[in-house]
């Protein structure tokens, strides 16, 4: 090929790039986002000055928990809004206010007991009996609004929802940190993120919630037979892989302390931004195109977003390298100095993680099952590889290293099981057969597509 017809085809491949619906969606998305993400992240050297690593583990501990109970508080239901039909809205809305009310309940007995009879091995302050459940179920109030949002192709709307509560968070967390609170002030940020996010969104919802009849009230037993597909397939695998994820501060502080803890939930705050602002926001894209793709279309996307992530991610673990140990130490202040050490480490894991998020969606639809035995695994390895102090004196530096080159490998070996079986039903795919997925693979038999799965952070 010539060098002019090479150039030729490479601008006819950039603008059909451009005009894609999943590439425009992702941007509008990303792009609001990543004012928010940057105020996140020009607060961090605030912060660090503000409150010693101990304050920043026992909030990555709290802040671990909210996550957890994030993904399984409303037992995965939200995601059946942006698939679920017309009439079925009102219901979905009523069944997950009811569990998530419930779920809080539980929520804050749990951390009283385990505050009053959990031993030891790590004191929570008393505050957190009332701001970990205020902030378990503000996530759970956030989550249908983000869900309806993509329902109605809302992005901008969404994204503007995102930024808000990244900015206000930044904001508050300084503000609060500033007063001497420590992590208390650091929870407060992400509260004030929260209601920010809430009260901007709430417009999106109050039209459905005006819907609710009677009848609804009626219905709900059927709706959550229905859709007891999420519970049963979607929240083990959305649990066991949010775990992996955000568990090692948690993990951290049991084995070590709330310092390495600390140390860990600064080294997320960093690697975890790129994540959320383009591998969330182009699952949540594609959350909304994959109504549409047949099986040919779905593995040409899949496979080009691997590509572009693998190569995306790479230039961004290099700018995050790119300070040296010297930058890094200026940047943070003292008491930081193990921090580079800790993010060397760990740009294999996080790396893996950034390429696998942007086709969690994917997973969920095609491979139910590969992601929950990627999950297990993930939690197995993770468990394991924190769990080596107990049985032998390790260095924390070494359990780090074995926690992420074990994570990067699961993962790539999944994402590679993941193209082999989008590669066959391509194949296997006919002309008249060629249905769009969610019709091909997940029809109820009333016209509507069954609910499918999906697992997303807070």
């Amino acid at each position: 090929m010539s060098p002019e017809s090479l150039s030729t085809a490479l601008r006819d491949r950039l603008r059909s790039l451009i005009a894609s619906d999943l590439v425009r969606r992702t941007t509008v998305l990303s792009g609001g986002v990543a004012i928010g993400q940057l105020a996140l992240l020009l607060s961090t050297p605030v912060l660090t000055r503000l409150c010693p690593p101990e304050a920043f583990g026992l909030f990555g501990v709290l802040y671990t928990i909210v996550t957890l109970f994030g993904v399984m508080g409303l037992l995965q239901l939200e995601v059946d809004l942006p698939l679920c039909s017309e009439d079925e809205v009102p219901t979905a809305l009523l069944a997950q206010l009811a569990i998530g009310l419930v779920t809080t309940v539980l929520l804050g007995l749990a951390l009283f007991f385990w505050r009053i009879h959990g031993g030891t091995s790590l004191v929570l302050p008393d505050w957190a009996d009332w701001v970990v459940p205020l902030g378990g179920f503000l996530q759970l109030a956030i989550l249908p609004l983000s869900y309806l949002h993509v329902r109605h192709r809302a992005y901008l709307t969404y994204a503007k929802q995102r930024m808000n509560r990244l900015l206000a968070q930044a904001a508050g967390q300084v503000a609060f940190a500033g007063l001497g609170l420590g992590a208390l002030g650091l929870w407060l940020g992400l509260l004030s993120g929260q209601l920010v996010a809430l009260v901007t969104g709430w417009r999106s919802v109050v039209p459905e919630l005006r819907r609710i009849r009677p009848r609804h009230l009626r219905t709900l037993p059927a709706y959550l037979r229905r859709a007891r597909y999420y519970p049963l397939w979607v929240l083990p695998s959305a649990l066991l892989g949010t775990a992996t994820q955000h568990l090692p501060p948690l993990l951290a502080a049991l084995t070590f302390s709330t310092t390495e803890a600390g140390l860990l939930l600064l080294v997320q705050r960093v690697f975890l931004l790129p994540i959320r602002l383009l591998s969330h926001a182009v699952s949540q894209a594609l959350l909304g195109e994959l109504r549409e793709m047949s099986p040919s279309v779905l593995y040409r996307t899949t496979l080009r977003c691997l590509a572009v992530f693998a190569a995306l991610g790479s230039g961004l673990v290099l700018i995050a390298l790119l300070p040296g140990v010297r930058g890094w130490s200026l940047l943070l202040g003292s008491g930081w100095e193990p921090f580079w050490e800790l993010l060397v480490h760990l740009a294999p894991a996080y790396l893996a993680a950034f390429v696998s998020e942007a086709v969690r969606t994917v997973f969920v639809f095609e491979a139910k099952r590969l992601l929950f035995l990627q999950s297990v695994l993930g939690l197995i390895l993770t468990l394991s590889c924190f769990g080596l102090p107990l049985v032998t004196a390790v260095e924390f530096s070494s359990v780090v290293l074995s926690y992420s080159v074990t994570s990067a490998v699961s993962q790539s070996v999944f994402l590679g099981l993941l193209l082999v079986k989008l590669a066959r039903g391509a194949t296997d795919e006919t002309a008249p057969a060629a249905r769009p997925v969610l019709a091909a693979r997940h029809d109820t038999g009333r016209g509507t597509p069954a609910p499918v799965d999906r697992s997303i952070g807070p």
